[in-house]
């Protein structure tokens, strides 16, 4: 409506001029001759039509105009709206263009850009990049891309693509740039190369726990079965039991290893969850930077949680690491706090769906750079970050949020920017008995004289089981093949009581070897160990009707009880 009034105003001025010139000349009309009337009627009609004419003329061309100006209008959109940043620049790197996608890029306004130089808002290390780029623009016709660091006028730092093309004019060259905002397409492309990354971890670490187990298993039996034979006040039996200490420690840290990497088990077991927080800030202390302050208290009987263990150091650790990365410019403290709570009905913490009842509270708070409330409730979602690329997975705090989430619990964030952060993890407190490890005294191991069939395809292994369960009493045929086990079984089906066999072995795995002894003797007692395997845990064992499952390396109460356990159940166990 605004745009017809305008051609009205310009048609009003033109009718204005015209009789402006028609009364300056007035004296050259008073000088034509009369006519008559008839002459007069047909030239007023003549005047009028041609008048009509120009009405309709001036209608098209008024519709012309309103159409002209609708095209250019969404020529405008798309130029100004579009996905990305269009500018022109000169040779110098002065803007002289730039469209509104471009300008909100930069985050500075459009009429401010114009003669800014193109370089301000380019990561001073990716100077020579952008000349580079702009050279070879200069001297090829068609267009070149390239990517660099950008940068906001507040000074966020962006990735960008360009490609621009060279444009010749009466006024100069120019260079027309597109720009794309390319931050997103990098951190999928890093998250990628994190997923790729962890799986490699994952399968090293399986291979290398599998070969460690094998070679520490014995080491412990060998160890257990000599500090047996040491009597009470030996000195050598107390450096045997320190080194006993030590394998223990080394079978820890391979399970940290695996839970790293993700390649362990699901379990749901009581456990007493003060040692694993103390192991764990032990080691914690050990990678703090210097700058940062480290503070526990660890309250004694806390209580006992149900669940896997082994997710307790993995809950504390990603939380110590985004508390560190929060204090790693300025230091700060940290501290690191586990304590019974018990909440009424009126007591529940907010933002929760926590019953009534008994907690353990294990809280990590720091005085880092804080959270920004808009964000807060996006920072358990999986692959969201604010750190740079590279500097972050966007993992950490989605596996804790996952992790109490297993435990039935609960996690808060208590932050605010420049203000430091607190974080509560709520575990509930488990009623059931805490499973207490087996007696490792030989004097109290309980043994017997059945007959065991044994099989694995390590040496050492298969003579440490051979002793140890000769010791208990036990009478043991071994072997190194799966394929020999397999034929002395079908020799002789009845000899046997109990079958023990490795989980990985060439030619026939203890998977397939139990299958083949378990179709010729249904009823036959199979315990299948293993230093680590993908392809088998303790669901998968019980499926094929194998009784017991035993992670390498177990302590020599551990193994003999699960032995005599599977001995004595007469049935296969659920």
């Amino acid at each position: 409506m605004m745009k017809n009034d305008n051609l009205d105003n310009s048609l009003s001025e033109l009718r204005q001029e015209v009789e402006k010139k028609v009364s300056e000349q007035g004296n050259r009309f008073a000088e034509l001759p009369e006519i008559s009337h008839e002459e007069m009627r047909r030239r007023v009609h003549e005047l009028r039509v041609h008048q009509i004419e120009l009405e309709m003329q001036n209608e098209e061309l008024r519709s012309l105009r309103n159409e002209l100006e609708s095209e250019r209008d969404k020529y405008c959109d798309l130029y100004d709206f579009a996905p990305v940043g269009y500018f022109t620049i000169d040779t110098n790197g002065g803007i002289q263009e730039a469209n509104l996608t471009g300008a909100s890029f930069l985050g500075e306004e459009r009429r401010r850009l114009f003669g800014t130089s193109f370089y301000r808002f380019i990561l001073k290390e990716d100077h020579d990049l952008f000349y580079r780029h702009q050279q070879l623009v200069s001297k090829t016709e068609g267009s070149q891309t390239c990517e660099l660091r950008m940068k906001k006028k507040d000074g966020v730092q962006f990735h960008a693509r360009l490609k621009s093309l060279a444009v010749p004019s009466g006024k100069g060259n120019f260079i027309r740039t597109v720009v794309s905002d390319i931050s997103e397409q990098m951190r999928m492309e890093s998250r990628l190369r994190h997923a790729h990354k962890m799986q490699a971890l994952g399968i090293m670490a399986g291979g290398f726990a599998h070969e460690f187990n094998n070679a520490l298993f014995p080491i412990m039996g060998y160890t257990e079965m000599a500090i047996s034979d040491l009597p009470e006040n030996s000195e050598t039996r107390r450096y045997l039991e320190k080194s006993l200490t030590q394998t223990h420690r080394a079978k820890d840290l391979i399970q940290q290893i695996l839970n790293f990497s993700y390649q362990t088990d699901p379990c749901d077991i009581p456990f007493e969850i003060q040692s694993g927080i103390k192991n764990t800030v032990k080691m914690l202390r050990t990678m703090m930077p210097e700058n940062i302050e480290f503070c526990e208290y660890i309250a004694e009987n806390c209580g006992t949680v149900a669940g896997n263990p082994d997710n307790i150091p993995q809950i504390l650790i990603n939380l110590c690491t985004n508390a560190c990365h929060a204090m790693e410019n300025k230091g700060g403290k940290l501290n690191v706090n586990a304590e019974p709570v018990c909440f009424g009905p009126d007591a529940i913490p907010e933002d929760t769906e926590l019953k009534p009842g008994r907690y353990i509270r294990l809280t990590v708070s720091d005085t880092g750079c804080g959270i920004d409330p808009e964000i807060t409730g996006r920072i358990f979602d999986p692959y969201f970050t604010t750190k740079e690329v590279g500097k972050g997975s966007g993992l950490g705090l989605a596996i804790v949020h996952g992790l109490v989430r297993q435990h039935r619990g609960a996690i808060t964030v208590n932050s605010g920017l420049r203000k430091g952060t607190t974080v509560h993890v709520y575990l509930p407190v488990s009623e059931t008995e805490v499973f207490s490890k087996p007696e490792s005294s030989f004097e109290k191991i309980p043994g017997g004289n059945e007959r065991i069939l044994l099989v694995d395809d390590e040496p050492m292994l298969v003579s440490m089981y051979q002793k140890l369960l000769e010791k208990l009493g036990y009478k043991v045929t071994a072997f190194i093949g799966s394929h020999e086990t397999l034929e002395a079984f079908r020799s002789q089906p009845d000899a046997f009581d109990l079958l023990i066999t490795d989980t990985t072995m060439p030619v026939m795995t203890g998977a397939k070897l139990a299958a083949e002894i378990l179709k010729i003797r249904p009823d036959m007692p199979v315990i299948i160990c293993t230093g680590y395997s993908e392809s088998m845990n303790r669901e998968m064992a019980k499926a094929i009707g194998i009784r017991e499952y035993v992670r390498k390396p177990a302590s020599v109460g551990e193994f003999a009880a699960t032995v005599r356990k599977v001995l004595d159940s007469g049935v296969k166990s659920d």
